[in-house]
């Protein structure tokens, strides 16, 4: 429910082992709708929905990519066990969460399925390069290369996203989940630290950072954070969309007041928050001293798949909020 995504099946046999029908998910854009064919088969074990495959070529490690429709680089990070893969890529708005597959022989495929997205990547391994396929959904497709490479890393998220010096937060006015008007400068948003996020209900990298940010609000909040989740949704629909959104805060538990901003759709987003210079990804999360002056900004969100980055991106949130509040209270 919270991705607006539904499987609708049914029994194709007499013994209740295999299901045919359609996953259809809500697509930006109005009346948009992304529908799929859908087959399930009961398997006893993991090994029964694979083939033997003999000796595989061993892709484990960092990776250096480069998708064909994307200017900026990416990074693959793969472990190996036997034939099996597990991994995920990470890239300048955020991370394809948590990918599963095999090798046989040269050849790699590896993908996911979260009711928001199905991302299939397969690729195949020659003189110590990978080449390979990206689809995506219904009809996207990209290719992309890969070279090993221990030392990669993507741009700073920190630098790719500037605030907008001529914007205050009395400027920034968006309707709360009932429709009432709001503007981001009023008391109840105050804080000694402030954070806003640009989200969207159906975004799963969204999805891991309010797990995340519902954590840090339960930590910080007593010590003088305050959190605004800001909503870009896929519908015009104001009822549809705090809808959607009341599903996703219900999921994470989140406790802090969100906004409905506007379209997902990046350049239209962009026009309509005028507090930076683009929304380049979702989530974007802008940290702000009590004065409502900007100490950062991160585009993307390294989630719980992307191991170490995880980690450091945790470290980086917990360091700022502390380092905001404690130059609050020494003012």
């Amino acid at each position: 429910d919270h991705y607006d995504s539904k499987i609708e099946a049914r029994w194709s046999d007499n013994l209740g082992q295999r299901m045919v029908g359609r996953w259809r998910k809500r697509a930006a854009g109005k009346s948009a709708w992304v529908e799929m064919a859908f087959q399930a088969e009961e398997v006893n074990s993991e090994s029964d929905l694979f083939e033997p495959a003999g000796e595989s070529a061993d892709i484990a490690g960092r990776w250096l990519v480069q998708f064909a429709d994307d200017p900026d680089p990416a990074v693959g990070v793969f472990q190996q066990k036997g034939n099996s893969i597990e991994g995920t890529f990470l890239t300048t708005t955020g991370d394809f969460r948590f990918l599963a597959g095999r090798m046989r022989g040269p050849e790699m495929e590896i993908s996911c399925f979260d009711g928001a997205h199905a991302f299939l990547f397969r690729a195949k391994l020659k003189d110590d390069q990978l080449t390979g396929d990206f689809w995506s959904g219904a009809s996207f497709h990209d290719t992309w290369t890969a070279v090993k490479n221990e030392k990669a890393k993507l741009p700073n998220p920190f630098g790719m996203t500037k605030w907008n010096e001529n914007v205050k937060l009395a400027d920034l006015k968006f309707s709360d989940l009932e429709g009432n008007l709001h503007s981001l400068a009023e008391e109840k948003f105050a804080g000694k630290a402030i954070v806003l996020q640009l989200f969207g209900s159906w975004c799963p990298n969204c999805h891991d950072a309010a797990d995340f940010l519902a954590e840090l609000h339960r930590e910080y909040e007593p010590q003088g954070l305050s959190i605004v989740g800001l909503a870009f949704e896929y519908t015009e629909d104001l009822e549809r969309n705090a809808e959607q959104v009341r599903r996703y805060t219900a999921k994470h538990g989140t406790k802090y007041p969100v906004l409905i901003v506007g379209p997902s759709d990046k350049a239209r987003a962009t026009k309509v928050f005028r507090g930076i210079d683009r929304v380049k990804a979702y989530p974007t999360t802008i940290f702000m001293n009590g004065r409502g002056d900007v100490h950062s900004i991160y585009a993307g969100f390294s989630g719980p798949a992307t191991g170490d980055a995880h980690t450091e991106l945790k470290q980086s949130y917990r360091r700022i909020i502390e380092e905001l509040i404690r130059s609050e209270e020494k003012n």
